[in-house]
Formats: C-alpha cells, sequence, structure tokens
C-alpha cells in the first residue's frame, strides 16, 4: 500500500513538473485569462527580451531583439496599448464598433498580399464602422531595407500623407513560376533613390523628405510600435489584432469574415 502511494506521488509531481515546463514553455493567454492575466504575460514577455537585450533605443537594437523574439513562442496574445489616434496611424472612425491594428513589414511580402483586405473594408471605414491602425514591426534581420522604408512612412505622416506612402510602399505583384506556382513579389523600393521616387508617387515634398527621414521623432515611434508588438505577442507578419485580440486566421479572407461578423448588422 505504501509503495502505492509512494508511486502515485511520484506520479502527480511528474505530472505537476509537466504542466508547469508545459505553461513555461508556451505562455501563452487564454480565453479566461483576467486582465491581470493578460497584463502579466504580456510584462513577462518584455521581460524575458529587456533583460537580455535590454530597451530597443536605437536602430542597431532591433537585430539583437529580434533574434531573442524568435527563439521565443510569444506569451501574449492581446493587444497594448489600446488604438490611440494621437500616437497611432489611424483611418476611421477610433470609436468604432470593430478596430483593427497591423503589425506589418514593408519588405514583408505578405503584409503586401494582406494589404488587399483595405479595399475590401473601405467602405466600413468611409461610413464610421470601422477603424484601421498600422504599426511598425520591421524584421530587420531577414528584411535589411524594412526599416529604411519604415522611416520614409513617418516622414511622409510628418507631411500628413502616411497613408499615401503606406499603400505605395505595398504594391505588389504576381509571378507564376515553371511549376505554375504563383508567387506575390513586393515591388517596393530597395535604397534611398527608389525611396524618394515612392514619395514622389505620394504626394511628398522631397526636400522636406529627405530632411524627416533621418529625424529621431521617426525612428522614436518606429521602436515604439516595435517594443508594443513584442508585448502584444506579435508573432510574424503581418499580425493583425480585431478588437484587441490576435486574429490567428489562415488569410485575408478568413480576417475579412470575422470583421465582418462585427460590423455587418
Amino acid at each position: 500500500m505504501r509503495r502505492r502511494r509512494q508511486e502515485a506521488a511520484h506520479a502527480e509531481a511528474d505530472l505537476a513538473q509537466e504542466e508547469a515546463m508545459l505553461t513555461a514553455a508556451l505562455g501563452r493567454e487564454l480565453e479566461s485569462d483576467t486582465p491581470a492575466d493578460r497584463a502579466a504575460a504580456r510584462a513577462s514577455t518584455l521581460a524575458r527580451v529587456e533583460y537580455t537585450y535590454g530597451t530597443p533605443r536605437t536602430a542597431a537594437d532591433l537585430t539583437h531583439i529580434i533574434r531573442a523574439w524568435r527563439d521565443r513562442i510569444p506569451g501574449a496574445s492581446s493587444l497594448w496599448p489600446a488604438v490611440d489616434a494621437h500616437s497611432d496611424h489611424v483611418r476611421g472612425d477610433p470609436s468604432a464598433d470593430a478596430v483593427i491594428v497591423e503589425y506589418g513589414d514593408y519588405q514583408c511580402s505578405e503584409c503586401a498580399e494582406a494589404h488587399a483586405l483595405y479595399g475590401r473594408v473601405q467602405g466600413w471605414l468611409d461610413d464610421g464602422r470601422l477603424c484601421a491602425a498600422f504599426r511598425h514591426f520591421p524584421l530587420v534581420d531577414a528584411h535589411p531595407f524594412a526599416l529604411r522604408a519604415a522611416q520614409a512612412a513617418e516622414a511622409a505622416a510628418a507631411q500628413g500623407r502616411f497613408w499615401e506612402m503606406n499603400d505605395e510602399l505595398m504594391h505588389y505583384t504576381v509571378a507564376t513560376d515553371d511549376d505554375h506556382q504563383e508567387h506575390v513579389l513586393l515591388k517596393g523600393p530597395h535604397d534611398d533613390g527608389q525611396l524618394e521616387q515612392v514619395a514622389g508617387r505620394a504626394g511628398l515634398d522631397l526636400e522636406r523628405f529627405r530632411a524627416d527621414i533621418d529625424s529621431p521623432v521617426a525612428l522614436k515611434h518606429i521602436l515604439e510600435d516595435f517594443r508594443n508588438g513584442l508585448a502584444s505577442g506579435v508573432n510574424g507578419t503581418p499580425t493583425f489584432y480585431v478588437n484587441g485580440h490576435r486574429a490567428d486566421v489562415g488569410g485575408v479572407d478568413e480576417l475579412y469574415a470575422q470583421i465582418a461578423g462585427l460590423v455587418v448588422t
């Protein structure tokens, strides 16, 4: 009898240890979590990265932090902070019943493909039923020019033309290879000269654009978006949040259906 109790105790201890390891490995939020639980998950996600690499303050910090981020399953899945029309790039009414936030990268072909969503929801943006916000998450280890493109978008924002520049940067074509597979080819710029051409198409004053692209204010905004993305559990680009929760969907059609369920009455 004593032996069986010992075996049961050991089994229970092993199970508890396994559950603890699984929880630590996943570290993700559940639908039943309270706001305090979600805040704790966000804090844990940031703490793991910042303990090793610190808070991102310069462009050089991004590469090291991204490497740490790639080694961990994000612990959070709820948006932080909430959308703010004074600090975020938004279109539509921020008080709308449906609010979507995209964390994106201007050299990410999947981001360019997902950009087609905005054409489908334009009517809801225009009539105030939907708000859309964009936040920067440049994956500089995979996309060396992504940060520079984000700086260009911020330079456009200084002239009140963020969305015009954003739309220009997300242009793409679809090519078919020898195996009849379709591939999205991003048509975005890859040097400063091409960036200026895009800025011209977006209607920017190019002299001011050249001055603003290296503004410390622009870089600070990008780094803050990136840090907030870490805290929100961004797990790649594009990552979308619908009404504060990460939308783990299989593509634009699923995302559109989720949004439609909130705005169509």
